[in-house]
């Protein structure tokens, strides 16, 4: 289960940011130079994988014993909540840069340790996992 929240927590945080940008920026996907081929490339690359490379280094982690893997896993739950909130944060612009970047770093610690504790919460990354089919389509009907 653990592997699919990488891939559902990376398509939202990574992929969809990506996505956004290239479909808001309509002339990278017009230039002549950019195939069908390169566009399946990048969607490929951030929607498998991507996934696919954390999720064999927290395999790897997890030859050192299944506390090796947890401990991976959470650290990658944990820099992935951290970017989601940042990007949140970044919005209140009446604070400080430090202060945007420790409550990021703080609220991103505090998701992971409620993701840790909390079996709903990880069903909630289980059904996240529309977005790694939802944001490439939404990208293609752009």
């Amino acid at each position: 289960m653990d592997a699919l929240h990488v891939f559902s927590l990376t398509s939202f945080v990574i992929a969809q940011s990506v996505y956004e940008r290239l479909g808001n920026q309509a002339q990278y996907l017009a230039d002549p130079r950019v195939t069908p081929a390169a566009v399946i490339g990048v969607v490929l690359f951030f929607s498998v994988v991507l996934p696919t490379l954390i999720v064999g280094l927290e395999a790897l982690a997890g030859l050192a014993g299944m506390s090796h893997r947890e401990a991976a896993h959470l650290g990658v739950v944990q820099v992935y909540a951290s970017l989601m909130l940042l990007q949140v944060f970044r919005h209140a612009l009446f604070l400080p840069g430090w202060v945007i970047l420790l409550g990021g770093l703080a609220t991103g610690c505090l998701v992971t340790w409620i993701y840790s504790r909390f079996a709903s919460v990880r069903s909630v990354a289980t059904l996240a996992l529309v977005g790694v089919l939802a944001f490439p389509t939404i990208l293609y009907f752009r």
